[in-house]
């Protein structure tokens, strides 16, 4: 049985790093649950090598996915609300050179990851970033790189700036105050 339990693994870690499968066409979200569906359901049938249905469902934490879900929803609300759309043109019209811009999307999208779920940073920053880039007829790719980067730095300094972290935090009764003074100077 453990080698089915290994299988079933292998098959979802292949079919969420390859984006799309042609013989299940869904993204890695969906992927991951319907792997995480069949770990469950082949370890139910695994006595002591798999968990039951029960133990799975004890085993998610439910206060990391509602912040997860709560910062992905403000993050949208920002989009919705033109907040990126302005950020945008604000930065085409102040910053100078390409340069300068580089290290405003670098600073800016650290700075927005360390408040805001870092992915959804990425996801709602990278088509605006883009956007600019081209109003100032440079590549796009070194300020793609620099969203990645830039949230990437900045989602370590908070508990809220990843998923991770919430998941940290949360197990080891870390407090919001406590990681960002542990997390400052690194």
């Amino acid at each position: 049985m453990r080698g089915v339990l290994a299988l079933i693994f292998a098959l979802s870690y292949a079919g969420i790093s390859a984006r799309r499968v042609a013989l299940l066409p869904v993204g890695r979200p969906a992927m991951a649950l319907i792997g995480a569906s069949a770990m469950l359901v082949a370890g139910s049938f695994a006595g002591s090598h798999g968990l039951s249905p029960d133990e799975g469902l004890r085993a998610v934490e439910p206060h990391t996915l509602a912040l997860l879900f709560g910062m992905m929803v403000v993050a949208a609300g920002l989009g919705e609300a033109g907040f990126f759309a302005w950020l945008a043109r604000l930065l085409v019209a102040r910053v100078r050179g390409p340069v300068a811009m580089l290290y405003a999307v670098t600073i800016g999208c650290g700075l927005l990851s360390a408040f805001l779920v870092n992915d959804a940073v990425c996801l709602l920053a990278t088509p605006l970033v883009m956007t600019v880039a081209d109003a100032l007829r440079v590549a796009r790719r070194p300020f793609v790189f620099a969203v990645a980067m830039g949230s990437n730095a900045g989602s370590a300094l908070t508990l809220s700036g990843n998923p991770q972290n919430m998941l940290v935090a949360n197990l080891s009764g870390l407090h919001y105050r406590d990681y960002l003074a542990a997390a400052f100077l690194p």
